[in-house]
């Protein structure tokens, strides 16, 4: 039994560019391994955003940004990065190689992104890290959100669904998070983990796992074990 991405996420339609590279049949986490080969292949077809870039940013290779969007005057975006219309980009941050930003979406202060898609609309404001992982659309991640993207002991991430455990064959695995899904501030999501669409995290949570579609997780006792309820 397959668990095909459309479970978590719909295709943006400012990502249609990069669509035939990420099916929404196939598993989300064998998109990791072709963010980078989509961003070398399209980016050279794009026009230049023809921006004139602060003297505080530095900006690498292959780079497309969306002439609307206003460049902060402190940060670094390196190699084979997509930036779309209307993103939001606040001083400090760190794009790193193979990064696609959707629309409207929001990279905030002391920011840091490496090989990792955001969809359209969703933010991450403050001192988050995402890296190897597929954030859906209209997500948001409060201050402090982790998405840890290596185990302890280096050995291949497993994903676990609540029908099946699935072999990524990869070191390197974050996140998967799902369309209108909420991850409060001072959070980190162990490698591997799913959050279902429209769920929720509280505080304070050391997540692993598989939440499903429509619920929420609390902390019981600051402790790292969590409560799962539906939200009403």
């Amino acid at each position: 039994m397959s668990f095909p991405a459309s479970t978590l996420f719909d295709w943006p339609k400012s990502l249609e560019i990069f669509a035939e590279y990420f099916p929404l049949d196939e598993e989300p986490w064998l998109w990791l391994s072709k963010i980078g080969r989509a961003l070398e292949t399209v980016v050279p077809t794009l026009r230049d955003g023809q921006h004139e870039f602060p003297p505080g940013l530095q900006v690498g290779k292959n780079v497309y940004i969306h002439p609307s969007v206003k460049l902060p005057h402190l940060g670094t975006i390196e190699d084979n990065v997509y930036i779309g219309e209307g993103v939001q980009l606040k001083p400090g941050i760190y794009i790193r190689q193979n990064v696609i930003l959707a629309a409207h979406s929001v990279v905030g202060t002391a920011c840091e992104l490496k090989n990792s898609l955001l969809m359209e609309g969703t933010k991450m404001p403050h001192f988050s890290y995402v890296g190897d992982s597929v954030v859906g659309n209209h997500v948001q991640l409060g201050a402090m959100v982790i998405t840890a993207n290596l185990r302890l002991d280096h050995r291949d991430v497993l994903i676990k669904t609540p029908s099946e455990s699935y072999a990524t064959h990869r070191r390197k695995v974050g996140a998967f998070i799902g369309d209108e899904v909420r991850v409060a501030s001072n959070t980190a999501l162990q490698p591997g983990t799913i959050l279902g669409r429209g769920s929720t995290l509280m505080p304070m949570i050391v997540f692993s796992g598989f939440l499903e579609a429509g619920h929420t997780a609390l902390a019981k006792d600051r402790r790292v074990a969590v409560v799962v309820k539906k939200k009403v």
